[in-house]
């Protein structure tokens, strides 16, 4: 019921949604009833979310060998730097820092919880790397194969991984689409919102020369899960970590989307 008049009670005073149904207020206050706001908590929750979302980050970073000049097909970009690449050190010691995180990947988490209570400069390098959120932006570039350079061109950039995103998502639905493997997000750096010294650095690490001034794509992967790095296998029921089954799938969208391209 809603009430009008001056003279008649607002229903505002019986409850905290008025004349709007209880269900989500209630949910909310259950929720907190069984999740407390403490550390032990939502806090617990946020924790392991970072925790994923570094790994997912170790995982992303060490998808390719490190380097312009291997023989990789392709490279990531990850806005996330690793902390020799902020400090301005050597390629040496960068690629030194990725194969460091290479160790970490296919850890348990209990092996890797041991280790970094163990190893201070393991815990340093984990503790350092990835966002300080839950949200990590990469995108990927690829050697050309005529000419065994890597691409230069923001605009083949910018298709590839809009491509991916095209694979990874439901944008574009059709009756004879498959169910995407990933649902991946996606935005764009330009000038104008970020500024040509941010952008043209982002080129620069990526290997883009941006002569046209043109915005720059990227992939986005945000962890909400606390259980994605310690699940269970629904066949087998074996313990399992699902950032593998992330990556494979992201793996297969990219080549994928190069096939398309006929990069």
């Amino acid at each position: 019921m809603i009430f009008h008049g001056e003279t008649e009670p607002t229903v505002g005073i019986y409850g905290i949604e008025g004349s709007k149904p209880g269900a989500a207020a209630a949910a909310v206050y259950l929720a907190h009833r069984v999740i407390p706001q403490n550390p032990e908590g939502y806090g617990n929750i946020l924790g392991q979310c970072v925790w994923t979302s570094k790994r997912l980050y170790c995982r992303l970073r060490t998808m390719y060998p490190a380097g312009a000049n291997d023989s990789a097909r392709l490279r990531v970009n990850l806005l996330q730097r690793l902390p020799a690449e902020r400090a301005g050190k050597s390629a040496a010691e960068v690629a030194a820092e990725v194969e460091q995180l290479r160790a970490l990947v296919p850890m348990s988490d209990g092996a890797l919880y041991d280790l970094l209570n163990k190893d201070p400069e393991a815990r340093r390098l984990f503790s350092a790397v990835g966002s300080d959120q839950v949200i990590l932006a990469y995108s990927f570039n690829f050697r050309d194969r005529a000419t065994g350079d890597w691409n230069r061109s923001v605009r083949r950039y910018n298709e590839l991984n809009k491509r991916v995103f095209e694979i990874c998502s439901i944008s574009q639905p059709a009756p004879e689409t498959p169910a995407p493997e990933l649902i991946l997000t996606a935005s764009a750096f330009s000038l104008e919102g970020y500024g040509a010294e941010f952008v043209d650095d982002y080129c620069r690490r990526a290997g883009l020369h941006n002569t046209h001034r043109e915005e720059v794509r990227y992939l986005i992967s945000t962890t909400m899960n606390p259980w994605s790095t310690d699940s269970y296998d629904g066949v087998t029921g074996a313990r399992t970590d699902f950032l593998e089954t992330f990556v494979d799938a992201l793996e297969r969208a990219i080549e994928q989307a190069l096939m398309d391209l006929k990069y």
